[in-house]
């Protein structure tokens, strides 16, 4: 008789254990893995993200040194149309603004160094980079009161 219990006992603990293994295979162990592939795959888009928010600091800077390097060649080239209206007036020759105006754009565009040029060109464009660097000589014919002169 305690022979027939403890077999009996023993079946009942093995089919305990069998259902406990069987719940472990088919809920546990498949959503622990959902919850790590959930988490890895977070890492993952964590470290993209902060890959690409180092290449949009780049691209930014760049960018920005672009625009910078194309405000100090308006400035150059402002200054020196400045000096040759000022030449001419002395002479008492008198000057085409429009002229001047797309003088003043060509030298630009040829001035700016090729790879603030490119940059500009592929972010803005053929057509936008013009009214660019149009607005750039009008901005810095104003500062130096050229618009009166001749340039605009």
């Amino acid at each position: 008789m305690v022979s027939e219990l403890s077999d009996t006992l023993i079946k009942g603990v093995a089919e305990i254990i069998a259902i406990v293994l069987s719940v472990l295979v088919t809920v546990i162990i498949p959503y622990a893995v959902l919850l790590f592939r959930a988490w890895a795959k977070a890492k993952i888009a964590e470290a993209k993200a902060k890959v690409e928010s180092i290449e949009n600091t780049e691209l930014r800077e760049e960018f920005e040194s672009a625009l910078a390097r194309l405000d100090a060649t308006a400035d150059t080239v402002v200054a020196d149309i400045e000096s040759t209206i000022k030449k001419y007036t002395a002479e008492g020759k008198v000057l085409n603004p429009e002229k001047i105006k797309e003088q003043a754009e060509v030298r630009i565009r040829n001035r700016l160094d090729p790879a603030s040029k490119q940059l500009l060109l592929k972010r803005f464009g053929d057509e936008r980079f013009g009214k660019l660097v149009s607005s750039k000589v009008e901005q810095k014919a104003l500062r130096l009161n050229l618009h009166k002169k001749a340039i605009c």
